[in-house]
């Protein structure tokens, strides 16, 4: 609450989002910092003065890395190849 009475002055945020955000962040300060951050940031964008659980459509982040995304390859022709 201390941290998000800090970085997300100015708007309110309800508790189950917050718990939801220090859970994801498994307590971790660093984490639940970047997580406001990006609230904050989130709210300004939308407009908003008000965070909860059915209104925030951000991201909370994890710690975990971003999946590799896959691609497929088209195949090649050669230049006279059959």
């Amino acid at each position: 609450r201390k941290l998000s009475d800090i970085f997300l002055s100015g708007i309110e945020i309800d508790n189950p989002l917050l718990d939801r955000v220090r859970e994801l962040g498994e307590g971790r300060a660093r984490r639940i910092v970047v997580s406001l951050s990006g609230m904050a940031e989130w709210s300004r964008n939308a407009g908003v003065t008000r965070l909860d659980l059915r209104s925030y459509k951000g991201g909370v982040f994890t710690g975990v890395p971003p999946r590799r995304r896959v691609t497929t390859k088209l195949p090649v022709k050669l230049a006279g190849a059959a």
